[in-house]
């Protein structure tokens, strides 16, 4: 009998060191040492809950999320009515692209908390990731009656919105997301983009240009802002735009075919030509199987020679 007390002490006690380890490797950012020490733990002691959640952390770092998903499932049958351990477990089903289980597992965590703002939040934002929209407007208005003032809930909610067809209800949740928080950049490109969409060029100019200010390499804001200088007709400040986004995504087929239109407006038919070969140079497909009906393809037709461009090899 006392053998086996000692040695269950022993066990014990090898168990703590480990974790002790675990933690210490994982601080140095030693993540693989970290995981090989939490594993010791849970070996000698199955039920240590922190060390399942710290394996599954570790994994998670480690961008193993089949390891850090099987980790959080250990740790829930140890604490079954553990919400923010569902929650994570969502997480780490998002990252595996389980967005059925992820969707499962938030609810979960809503069962047992119904007021946690990360569960709503996120429950919302993988229903729009899904095109669950309306839904997702649900979860996440939910999620504002609980802190009205978050702003990047607030931007969320809008692009939900926008996406459910509702668009006076979606740029005035983008004007709270702004209004909230004057750095949240995507709050202003969303504005600008929904704005330019009803034709209010000047506003999305100047969203588009917040946004730019905020991040200058904010690449889809600097497109969108080029966009409604071309739809004012605004040619040569739509040339800069469209410049400066090739100089950070000279791979973007969609900005050369923009700036081949904006080329050939100017009368440039060389520029416009070579903009429209080096667009098709890196997705003929794409330029293609463009719908006729876009104006973006009605308007390259117009090129000299736009047929023969397609032919070379």
């Amino acid at each position: 009998m006392n053998n086996r007390d000692n040695s269950s002490k022993a066990g014990t006690n090898d168990a703590k060191q480990w974790f002790e380890r675990g933690l210490a490797h994982g601080q140095e950012g030693n993540i693989k040492a970290a995981i090989e020490a939490f594993k010791k733990v849970v070996n000698l002691d199955p039920s240590e809950i922190e060390a399942w959640i710290n394996l599954a952390l570790a994994y998670g770092m480690q961008g193993n999320t089949g390891e850090e998903i099987k980790s959080y499932k250990k740790a829930l049958e140890l604490s079954p009515s553990n919400a923010e351990l569902w929650i994570n477990l969502g997480v780490a089903y998002g990252q595996d692209n389980d967005n059925e289980s992820e969707i499962d597992a938030y609810k979960e965590a809503l069962k047992l908390d119904p007021s946690s703002i990360d569960a709503l939040y996120n429950l919302g934002l993988t229903l729009s990731k899904m095109e669950e929209y309306e839904e997702a407007v649900g979860f996440l208005r939910k999620a504002l009656d609980l802190d009205p003032n978050d702003s990047e809930i607030w931007n969320n909610l809008g692009r939900a919105l926008g996406f459910s067809g509702k668009t006076e209800e979606a740029i005035k949740a983008f004007e709270n997301a702004v209004e909230l928080d004057e750095k949240n950049e995507l709050g202003w490109f969303n504005l600008g983009l929904l704005l330019l969409d009803e034709d209010q060029i000047d506003r999305a100019v100047d969203c588009f240009k917040k946004a730019i200010e905020i991040d200058p390499e904010f690449s889809n804001a600097i497109f969108g802002l080029g966009f409604a200088y071309e739809n004012s007709d605004n040619f040569n400040e739509a040339l800069e735009a469209y410049k400066k986004v090739i100089a950070l995504e000279p791979e973007d087929v969609e900005t050369w075919l923009h700036l081949s239109i904006i080329y050939q407006k100017k009368g440039v038919l060389k520029e416009a030509i070579n903009a429209l070969e080096k667009a098709v140079s890196i997705d003929k497909e794409y330029v293609l199987f463009l719908d006729e009906d876009e104006e973006i393809l009605k308007d390259l037709k117009n090129l000299p020679g736009f047929e023969e461009i397609f032919e070379k090899p």
